[in-house]
């Protein structure tokens, strides 16, 4: 279960507009390194939401920053998560219990896993310890076992220019150390880009390896992912990247092996990376297509033309299965409707609610075909995050988790 945080400037009453300012500048932000040319390397990232102007983000900005100052978050120094089900007579019983330690900048610090007992009782089922340099970067990880005996250890190291290069992973047998292994490498060119990523198992051998390969101006134009795990059929996976003069991603070709059987996507973008278009072909033939609509470049439809049923995995008979998502949204750009549509007929409704805060309290799901209703409420603690979460189905609970923050005292700066 992911554990959910939102900020809720609860000191300022117009948070509504300190909720759209953030995505603002976030959109902002996105923009200005695209430009900087910084993210090109990194190849398509997928779908930025609400992109608006810089100058009004700005403008908002300054005029809130008093407010959002004084309304600042503390971090959270400890989390303890209670997860309950429904239990043989009326009423709920904890299953698990799930405590995280946090220090001043957010990052884990210890991790323990408890599950409730025949006889009632809460044991421990694993501890995890986590350790960071003075830089703040990952050094590594102590995982130990539920009678507190150490099994594996995590080592992670980094370059002179602050990459991640290299994990290693030292397993342990009752308390003593077993073996050594190398699972994960990455090496950069010259010029500080990716270039080759490595992971392996236990036993030195490579499980997962990508290739990265780029123009004159650092920009990635061409992948290439091998991945032999076990029990898994063996995939090849080559991808080339197309970009206008400005460096804007256009197009994107993946084909992928599997098993000797080839799968292609070939996925075209907006101006601005925004993803459009993309279409799906298995053996050379067209299997489907996505069309993506955007209204200021937030997305609010998408229509997918399959030839397949996506349900049973069978070919239709004698026509294609058109699928659309339409997604409407308020003026803060949190989703209130999301509808699906199959050959024009809806298949499932998802309602999203908010508090006046712009935190989500309620996601309602209705799938037409199934007759189903799954609902999923959450309340929240003066600080915005997430204090209990429930889970129903047709109106009967399927479990209920429960939350509990310490915080570290702010600090006051002079």
């Amino acid at each position: 279960m992911n554990i959910l945080k939102t900020t809720n400037f609860s000191a300022v009453r117009g948070l509504r507009l300190a909720s759209l300012v953030g995505a603002m500048l976030h959109s902002s932000q996105v923009c200005s390194a695209r430009r900087r040319r910084s993210l090109r390397r990194s190849g398509p990232s997928g779908h930025y939401s609400a992109a608006l102007g810089r100058g009004f983000a700005l403008l908002f900005l300054l005029a809130l920053l008093p407010q959002l100052l004084l309304a600042q978050k503390p971090q959270i120094k400890f989390l303890q998560q209670k997860h309950y089900v429904p239990a043989l007579n009326k009423g709920l019983e904890l299953q698990t219990q799930t405590e995280k330690y946090f220090n001043e900048y957010g990052a884990v610090t210890r991790e323990e896993y408890f599950k409730m007992s025949l006889d009632s009782t809460l044991n421990s089922q694993r501890k995890i310890i986590h350790s960071y340099d003075s830089r703040g970067r990952h050094q590594n990880s102590l995982y130990y076992n539920g009678d507190n005996l150490l099994e594996r250890e995590v080592k992670i190291y980094w370059d002179q220019k602050n990459n991640k290069n290299k994990i290693e992973e030292i397993s342990y047998v009752d308390g003593q150390q077993a073996s050594v292994a190398i699972t994960y490498l990455l090496t950069y060119d010259e010029a500080g880009n990716k270039e080759i990523e490595q992971y392996f198992n236990t036993k030195g051998v490579v499980t997962r390896q990508r290739n990265w390969f780029y123009n004159k101006q650092d920009e990635v134009i061409r992948s290439l992912e091998l991945v032999e795990e076990p029990n898994q059929p063996r995939k090849e996976i080559k991808t080339r990247y197309k970009r206008d003069q400005d460096g804007y991603l256009t197009k994107s070709i993946t084909v992928e092996k599997i098993n000797g059987k080839l799968f292609r996507k070939d996925v075209r973008y907006f101006e601005n990376s925004f993803l459009i278009r993309w279409k799906k072909y298995i053996e050379g033939k067209f299997v489907s297509e996505f069309v993506n609509e955007y209204r200021d470049s937030v997305l609010i439809r998408q229509t997918e033309n399959e030839r397949f049923d996506p349900e049973k995995k069978r070919k239709r008979s004698k026509k294609e299965s058109i699928w659309v998502t339409n997604t409407e949204y308020d003026v803060y750009g949190n989703i209130l409707v999301q509808t699906k549509s199959r050959n024009e007929q809806v298949v499932s409704i998802v309602q999203y609610a908010y508090d006046d805060y712009g935190n989500r309290i309620k996601t309602i799901k209705i799938n037409r075909e199934s007759n189903e209703k799954e609902e999923e409420r959450l309340t929240y603690d003066k600080w915005g995050n997430v204090a209990s979460l429930e889970l129903l189905k047709n109106d009967r609970i399927v479990y209920k988790d429960e939350f509990v923050y310490e915080y570290h005292p702010r600090k006051r700066k002079d």
